[in-house]
């Protein structure tokens, strides 16, 4: 019986192994994924350097970029890197071994120090589907004012506030001819040196500022006319009497839930002050007003209720500064 049952056994293992190979054979074998032709962006130079360059020029660079692979190179969309760049391609397909031209040109009116763009190719290529292209260099200018932006930040309003400037230029012997400002809160000086030279430039602020920030472009001519005029920005953010949190309310517009608010007033230029009054809208049952530490006036209006209030409405709180005399804080109802 031992015999029998081995015998069998076997015949059933020769009688798969069969079946096995015979459907192996019926099988159609697909071509392997990794053995498909496929196209391959190469560029021999993939980096330009441009050295030192004054910021007037407009530059430009041919990238030569071939299809090393074996199916033919379909370049999508090109994406220059910054405002600064036009770039150009003479095709956008390539057959295998041959190659396609990409000229970057650069405006550069603006710039100023070490620059370093990417330009990123797309393509079919399987193995690199945005192909990068590398710019770099320096530009320079034959004139500006250091720093190019003079920053005046929580100035009093009424008080008069400087910072200086210097002209930087790699002709020598240039000075500051005149200045002037298209701001009526700023104005300007020149302010010479001991040797006589005229480098150095004063913007002031001009009091009393508004409580909104503001900018003012400064123009600056110099005694060489082929530089032309230099321009700085003036940047001014006024400290207020005091600063209120929130600036805001909202409420949601159908809730009949009382909501508690409180407002916070926090002194600035102003370090003490008096709440005369506070003027609330319809659906507040209270208000309460009390000093903390630091001279923080905490203003509590109780039982706001967001379906009586009025849309647009304000709160209005009433002061002795000098300058907020009120503030409105808005309100805005949400659906």
């Amino acid at each position: 019986m031992t015999n029998t049952y081995t015998r069998t056994v076997q015949t059933i293992g020769l009688l798969g192994t069969v079946v096995a190979m015979s459907l192996q054979a019926q099988t159609p074998q697909l071509p392997s994924r990794s053995h498909r032709p496929s196209s391959r962006i190469i560029c021999d130079e993939p980096k330009w350097d441009f050295g030192e360059v004054e910021d007037k020029s407009v530059i430009k660079h041919t990238f030569v970029l071939k299809n090393a692979g074996k199916a033919p190179l379909k370049v999508g969309r090109i994406h220059p890197g910054c405002g600064c760049a036009v770039v150009k391609m003479d095709h956008k397909t390539a057959s295998p071994g041959t190659s396609v031209r990409l000229t970057v040109e650069l405006t550069l009116r603006g710039r100023r120090g070490p620059m370093h763009k990417t330009i990123r190719i797309e393509s079919n290529d399987p193995l690199t589907p945005r192909f990068p292209l590398h710019v770099n260099g320096t530009v320079y200018t034959m004139a500006h004012m250091e720093p190019s932006l003079a920053v005046f930040h929580s100035v009093h309003a009424e008080r008069s506030t400087e910072k200086e400037v210097r002209l930087i230029s790699r002709k020598p012997g240039v000075n500051i001819a005149r200045a002037r400002t298209d701001s009526p809160y700023l104005t300007t000086t020149l302010r010479k040196d001991p040797d006589g030279r005229c480098v150095r430039l004063v913007v002031s602020t001009i009091p009393p500022l508004p409580q909104e920030p503001f900018t003012g472009d400064v123009t600056v001519e110099t005694d060489d006319p082929e530089l032309g005029p230099l321009r700085l920005l003036a940047s001014v953010s006024v400290l207020r009497e005091v600063t209120v949190v929130p600036r805001r309310i909202t409420l949601a517009r159908t809730t009949e839930a009382h909501v508690e608010q409180a407002i916070f007033i926090l002194p600035g230029s102003a370090k003490t002050f008096r709440i005369l009054a506070v003027e609330v809208p319809v659906g507040a049952l209270h208000v309460a007003t009390r000093k903390q530490k630091n001279g923080v006036t905490r203003v509590d209006i109780g039982q706001l209720q967001g379906k009586h209030a009025i849309d647009r409405g304000v709160v209005r709180i009433v002061t002795d500064l000098q300058r907020m005399r009120t503030i409105d804080i808005p309100i805005e109802l949400l659906p």
